[in-house]
């Protein structure tokens, strides 16, 4: 291990070289031969000791891959639908099912889990009961509709009948999309 290796990250503070390469990397690679190179002359370690880091942090857990961020709409796919499912009254096992059946599907790119929202002081009276989420994408408005379909009789199948239509929320513009930085 040279002067500049770190232990595993974990809750100790990280050298300075590592916040500025992770500051770094959360805004993306340069598209060059060897963009770790880059990253290691302005955190001022070597371009080893960056890989290194990226190493320990896939074995730990919190890095999963690095990959290519394409401009959806730029790429096509222009149409896009939030779709959200009431499963409350399904068993548990059954809602994770759900979960990755539509999590296996091409056309998504998000999908979750979330607990219902209820009025405050009342776990009965739901505000707003979907708990699965899916965030779908299609190159036409005809295709988006066969995706949304598509994936509703999936789901449907696993819950043998017991799914409920799903609310879907089209997206009309887009704001903001970005990755988050969690180093500043």
């Amino acid at each position: 291990m040279n002067k500049s290796s770190h232990p595993p990250l974990n809750n100790e503070t990280p050298p300075p070289w590592e916040r500025v390469a992770l500051r770094l990397l959360q805004k993306g690679l340069p598209i060059c031969s060897r963009p770790f190179a880059g990253v290691a002359e302005a955190a001022g370690c070597s371009e080893k000791d960056v890989l290194a880091l990226l190493q320990r942090m896939q074995r730990q857990g919190m890095l999963r891959r690095f990959g290519a961020i394409l401009n959806h709409r730029q790429a096509g796919f222009s149409h896009n639908a939030l779709v959200a499912w009431d499963v409350r009254d399904l068993a548990r096992e059954l809602r994770m099912q759900l979960g990755q059946i539509a999590s296996e599907c091409t056309f998504v790119s998000h999908c979750y889990l979330r607990a219902p929202v209820t009025e405050p002081g009342t776990a009965e009276r739901p505000v707003w009961p979907y708990q699965l989420y899916a965030m779908l994408h299609a190159r036409s408005r005809d295709m988006l509709e066969m995706h949304i379909e598509a994936l509703q009789k999936a789901l449907q199948a696993a819950a043998r009948g017991c799914l409920k239509k799903p609310l879907v929320l089209r997206t009309l513009h887009e704001y903001k999309k970005t990755g988050m930085h969690y180093f500043s």
